[in-house]
């Protein structure tokens, strides 16, 4: 899945979708509002996964724009829900462990332009994504 997704990021469908959210928040990040103008990476970090979606068929409301920093940050501490097609709670996973979810890392920005080699640019640890939990499980976090 993560080398997919990858690629998933580097269609056109994904870069105008990403473009038309970075636009909405005026190119600036949601938590601290530093802009790119400045040479800050901006980050598109959706805030659920659901089955069959592909990256660019979430609504709006789905996405936000962060900094490379904060985005990192949120990846480290929160969870992210996975949906099934019926919209039901179905997994939640935990940040990559080499790259705190952000999907990139910077030192290695010359090999395959930073994306994780854990992850592949998903932000998700592949090995600790959770399946079948309650909606209570995933309220309570259970991991």
């Amino acid at each position: 899945m993560t080398g997919d997704y990858q690629q998933l990021l580097e269609r056109d469908e994904w870069k105008l979708r990403r473009q038309t959210i970075l636009n909405r928040a005026n190119h600036t990040c949601s938590e601290c509002g530093r802009s790119d103008s400045g040479g800050i990476i901006l980050h598109v970090h959706h805030r659920y996964y659901r089955l069959g979606l592909l990256p660019w068929e979430y609504p709006d409301s789905a996405l936000v724009v962060l900094c490379e920093e904060h985005h990192e940050l949120l990846h480290r501490t929160t969870k992210i829900t996975v949906f099934d097609e019926s919209g039901q709670p179905f997994a939640q996973s935990a940040s990559c462990s080499k790259c705190s979810g952000a999907g990139y890392l910077p030192p290695y920005n010359h090999i395959c332009a930073g994306i994780c080699f854990r992850c592949g640019g998903t932000g998700i640890d592949p090995e600790k994504i959770v399946v079948g939990q309650t909606q209570s499980q995933l309220d309570a976090g259970a991991l």
